[in-house]
C-alpha cells in the first residue's frame, strides 16, 4: 500500500464499473487498514477526544473510541491514464457512532507525466510528511496532535484537484497542487453548539510541497464559506435575545442575536509544515493560522514538533504541541446581564442571556499545550505497536477537551494526563 503518493493515488472512487469488464482482474487490487487503540485520562471532569468530529472522548477508564478506526479500499486501472478506488473508513464520529463513511471516492487521471486531475469525494493532505491521519501506520505518534488538528472541521470535500510536478534538479521536486469543492463534513459542538452540519459549503486550498532528498516541506492555504449555522443551544439564546430585544425597547439585543448567525461567513487557514528523515533521525512540525468572519470563531495560532530516534525496530519519540486563540470582544450588552430587581423575571432572562453571549463568544478558546513522550514498535511488517503519554496543560479554556458539566468544569485545575496503546496495520497492495 503506496501511502505516501499523491492524493487518489492511495484511495479513489470506483467509479467505471463497466469498463472494468474489459479489464484483466490483475488490475483490481484490495487493501485495509486500521489501528485498534486504547485511551484514559487521569481525571472525570474533562473528556479528551482525538478531535472535533468524535461527539464525546476519554475519561477515567480506557475506552477504544478515541483511537481506533478501519479501512478498507478497493482500487482499479483503467487503462493506462485512470485509476478508480473506492476507500471507505469506519470510526467514532459526531452522533457517537461508527457509521462507515468514504473518505475518497474518485477518478484519477493522469494524462501525461506529472499531472494528475482526480474527480468526486476528496480528503485533504494535511501533516508535514503527507501522511494520512486515518492511517496511523503511517505516522509515528499515537495521533496528530490535538492542538494543531482537534478543531480541524473539515477534512473531505467532494469537488476536484489538480497536482503538477516539476523537477527542479539535484534530486529536487516541487509539487503545485489545487483543490475545490464542496465539504461533507460534520463536526459536534457539544452540548452549546450540538451537531453542527459543514456539508455544501465552497471550499478551495492550494498548496506547495518541495521534495529534496530527506526533507519535505510544504505550504497550504484553505478558504472556506461556512454552508449552516449552529445547533445545540445557540437558537434558543437567538430568539431570547430578540424577545428581551423588543421587551426592552433595545434593538441592539436583536443585532447581536443576528451577529450569532455563522452561514455564509468565512473561515480562512495557512499552515506551513516540514518533515526531515535522516538515518535513524526524524523530525517533524507544523505551524498553523487560521481566523474567521464569525464572531464566535477566534483567531487562532497553532503547531508542534516531534523528534524521533530510531533504534533498530524501536522508535522513541518526544512531542510538544500548542494552541493560543486571541477572542473576538464580546459584543455590547448594555446592562441586559445586570437589571435592576423591579424587572422581575425580564431581569433573570437578561442574565441567563448575558452569560449565554459570553459562553458562545469564549467556547471556542483555546490556550493549551501538551507535552508528550512515546515509543513506537516496529514488532512486524506493516504493523507496530505504540504506546504515549501525554501531560496536557490548559490554561482558562477547555475548548480541545469535552466538557459537557460546567460545574465540574469550574472545579478543573486545567491539568490532565492520558494514556494511550494503540495498535496499527495495513494489509494489501492498493495504490
Amino acid at each position: 500500500m503506496h501511502i505516501r503518493s499523491a492524493p487518489c493515488r492511495i484511495a479513489c472512487l470506483l467509479l467505471a464499473l463497466p469498463g472494468l469488464a474489459q479489464e484483466p482482474a490483475r488490475n483490481i487490487k484490495f487493501s485495509a487498514f486500521g489501528t485498534l487503540g486504547l485511551a484514559a485520562t487521569d481525571t472525570h471532569l474533562v473528556e479528551f477526544r482525538r478531535d472535533s468530529s468524535q461527539y464525546d472522548g476519554a475519561i477515567d477508564k480506557p475506552n477504544a473510541k478515541v483511537d481506533s478506526r478501519l479501512g478498507v479500499q478497493v482500487s482499479a486501472r483503467l487503462g493506462d491514464t485512470l485509476l478508480a478506488t473506492l476507500q471507505v473508513v469506519s470510526k467514532y464520529n459526531y452522533a457517537g457512532n461508527y457509521r462507515p463513511v468514504p473518505t475518497w471516492a474518485c477518478l484519477n487521471w493522469n494524462p501525461v507525466a506529472h499531472f494528475t486531475l482526480a474527480a468526486g469525494y476528496l480528503s485533504y493532505e494535511l501533516l508535514p510528511n503527507g501522511d494520512r491521519a486515518d492511517v496511523g501506520y503511517t505516522y509515528t505518534f499515537v495521533r496528530p496532535p490535538v492542538e494543531v488538528y482537534g478543531m480541524t472541521g473539515i477534512t473531505r470535500l467532494r469537488g476536484v484537484d489538480a497536482a503538477q510536478t516539476f523537477t527542479l534538479g539535484s534530486g529536487t521536486t516541487l509539487q503545485l497542487m489545487g483543490y475545490l469543492g464542496q465539504s461533507v463534513e460534520k463536526t459536534s459542538g457539544g452540548a452549546s453548539f450540538g451537531t453542527w452540519d459543514l456539508s455544501g459549503g465552497l471550499t478551495w486550498a492550494a498548496s506547495a510541497m518541495v521534495q529534496s532528498g530527506s526533507f519535505r516541506g510544504r505550504a497550504q492555504s484553505t478558504y472556506f464559506k461556512i454552508p449552516n449555522n449552529f445547533g445545540g443551544t445557540v437558537p434558543e439564546l437567538q430568539a431570547l435575545l430578540t424577545g428581551l430585544g423588543a421587551d426592552l425597547g433595545q434593538p441592539g439585543l436583536a443585532a447581536v442575536a443576528n451577529s450569532l448567525n455563522v452561514k455564509g461567513t468565512i473561515g480562512r487557514s495557512l499552515q506551513i509544515g516540514g518533515a526531515w528523515e535522516e538515518g535513524p533521525y526524524q523530525v517533524q512540525g507544523t505551524l498553523w493560522h487560521v481566523t474567521s468572519d464569525y464572531v464566535a470563531i477566534p483567531t487562532t495560532n497553532s503547531g508542534f514538533v516531534m523528534f524521533g530516534y530510531r533504534v533498530g525496530d524501536v522508535v522513541p519519540y518526544g512531542l510538544f504541541a500548542r494552541s493560543v486563540s486571541h477572542p473576538n470582544p464580546i459584543p455590547d450588552l448594555g446592562n441586559l446581564g445586570s437589571l435592576p430587581p423591579y424587572y422581575g423575571p425580564v431581569a433573570s432572562l437578561g442574565a441567563i442571556a448575558a452569560a449565554g453571549v459570553a459562553e458562545g463568544i469564549t467556547s471556542i478558546d483555546t490556550n493549551q499545550n501538551t507535552f508528550s513522550s512515546g515509543l513506537r514498535w516496529d514488532f512486524a511488517d506493516h504493523a507496530d505497536l505504540k504506546f504515549q503519554l501525554d501531560l496536557i496543560r490548559a490554561h482558562n479554556s477547555t475548548a480541545l477537551m469535552v466538557n459537557f458539566d460546567p460545574a465540574q468544569g469550574a472545579q478543573w485545575n486545567g491539568k490532565a494526563t492520558v494514556m494511550s496503546v494503540t495498535l496499527d496495520f495495513v494489509f494489501g497492495g492498493g495504490r
